[in-house]
């Protein structure tokens, strides 16, 4: 191959051996730097060259591979995979993940799709949560599972589910604070109902509000020394998960959920509870809880100690007689009495 001279300055010969491993092993390298510099190659821009001494179906096979599309691999007659055009064109690899594929009984034309919406459209927001999404994957199963147990002592707490479903609403940022209803363009002011001067986040409504200073000052001392340092509110909920008993963790719950109901009072009824009153309304809470955790054991410590195998039915002693009675009334109010006598053992119907 003789080369005279050389378009563009950016122009890049790459030399391989004529046979569809080698050219495969090329595209790979290819990929390769397509992902770690983040550019795409324009392929119709692309040529290939072969020696003299190619052999032509060496060489009609390497251009099979250059330009080969979905459906020309696929048999027209059995709508089916052409196995053996698969073998001869890809890898021994790479062809078995093919014939994996399942094919469409629809014939339709061949089409690009985006995985990350449903209409298979791509948008900009779906390439964000994808990318989110793979960040979390590669974080290892060892964290999904952390994650699980995390949630899963949450929702074992000895309480409502109202409370720990607002606790998990406000660790996935599902609340109607104004930062999340302005995003959504429902309200125009980000200002905290009560303080007045800052965002309206969930971290800012439960932990950070200069208002819940006394409340939060009241309670628990492991809870009272928590501060976010720059964390969300799901993770701050996390760490305490990991930390604290279930006794603390209750108490925690309990005190936001009555933070975040006066939040409301302020924003819908423009009252405005006292600390004080918060604090008593924690506690009653927290004592009715274990008032009905203790009552709970208690009825259950009976059930079990009830359980006990029912004695089978024996007959009454000699001149002593067992009657078994019931009574059904029907619509006009009629009376029908049924009674059995048992005696040593023998039935007899009266």
């Amino acid at each position: 191959m003789n080369i005279n001279h050389l378009f563009f300055a950016d122009d890049n010969l790459l030399f391989y051996k004529a046979n569809p491993l080698e050219w495969n092993r090329l595209i790979h390298l290819l990929e390769v730097y397509e992902n770690a510099s983040g550019q795409r190659l324009n392929k119709d821009k692309n040529s290939i060259y072969f020696s003299k001494n190619t052999n032509q179906e060496v060489k009609g096979i390497i251009v099979q591979i250059a330009e080969a599309k979905v459906a020309e691999l696929i048999d027209q007659d059995t709508k089916a995979w052409n196995v053996q055009l698969i073998k001869d064109i890809f890898s021994e690899e790479e062809a078995a993940s093919i014939q994996k594929i399942p094919i469409s009984i629809y014939n339709s034309p061949d089409r690009i799709i985006w995985r990350g919406t449903n209409n298979g459209l791509f948008m900009i927001r779906s390439a964000y949560h994808m990318q989110n999404d793979i960040q979390q994957r590669n974080k290892g199963q060892s964290s999904c599972e952390k994650v699980k147990e995390q949630w899963g002592k949450l929702w074992s707490l000895a309480m409502p589910n109202t409370e720990i479903l607002f606790m998990w609403k406000a660790c996935n940022n599902n609340l109607p604070t104004k930062q999340n209803l302005f995003r959504k363009r429902i309200v125009e002011e980000l200002d905290c109902p009560i303080c007045l001067h800052e965002v309206e986040s969930i971290e800012h409504d439960i932990w950070e509000c200069e208002s819940l200073r006394d409340v939060w000052g009241l309670c628990s001392m492991k809870v009272q020394k928590r501060s976010l340092q720059n964390q969300s509110f799901r993770e701050l909920v996390f760490d305490l998960l990991e930390e604290m008993d279930d006794e603390i963790l209750i108490e925690m719950v309990v005190m936001a959920w009555r933070l975040w109901k006066r939040r409301n009072e302020v924003v819908f009824q423009k009252e405005y509870t006292n600390p004080l009153i918060i604090l008593n309304q924690t506690r009653q809470k927290l004592q009715d809880l274990r008032l009905l955790q203790s009552n709970t054991s208690v009825s259950t410590t009976r059930q079990v100690n009830c359980a006990e195998p029912m004695n089978q039915w024996k007959a009454p002693p000699n001149r002593h007689y067992e009657v078994n009675w019931d009574a059904t009334i029907d619509q006009k109010k009629c009376t029908l009495w049924k009674m059995k006598k048992r005696t040593e053992g023998e039935g007899r119907e009266l």
